[in-house]
């Protein structure tokens, strides 16, 4: 159909070269473009990661949440929700052994001095780290925490 030249195009040898060529050459671009695309989403997500400031590693997280754990049956530390709902209803910026004591009033001092100290020792719950969190917008410190 169609008339005019029947011939194979593999019968012109600078046929075939041009056609290899550009498709190697398109496939080439297109392997580039999507290297780049999936090079600039990682570099993005490191960044961020990076950025994070409760972010650690996988292995140190757990550590650190099962030494929480066996820190808080061992010093008799409330649970964490109860902790939450507390501090979320006296809404201080910050507290210390004395306003936690307050708080909770049946809690032992040495207790607390030991809470203190295991979550004091969080770079990203000291104080000078506070205003900057406290600064962002409700939408940015949504996205900052997640």
């Amino acid at each position: 159909g169609g008339g005019g030249d029947q011939r194979s195009w593999t019968s012109d040898p600078l046929l075939v070269i041009f056609v290899t060529l550009f498709n190697f050459l398109v496939f080439f671009v297109m392997l580039n473009f999507i290297i780049a695309i999936i090079v600039e989403s990682y570099l993005s997500t490191k960044r961020r990661l990076e950025d994070e400031l409760t972010e650690q590693e996988f292995i140190h997280d757990i550590v650190d949440s099962m030494r929480a754990i066996v820190k808080r049956v061992m010093y008799r530390w409330p649970a964490h929700r109860q902790l939450i709902k507390t501090f979320d209803e006296a809404q201080d910026d910050s507290v210390d052994e004395d306003r936690i004591l307050a708080l909770f009033p049946g809690w032992e001092r040495a207790s607390v001095q030991r809470f203190v100290r295991h979550y004091g020792g969080f770079n990203f719950l000291r104080p000078e780290d506070i205003p900057s969190l406290v600064k962002m917008e409700g939408e940015q410190l949504v996205s900052e925490l997640e």
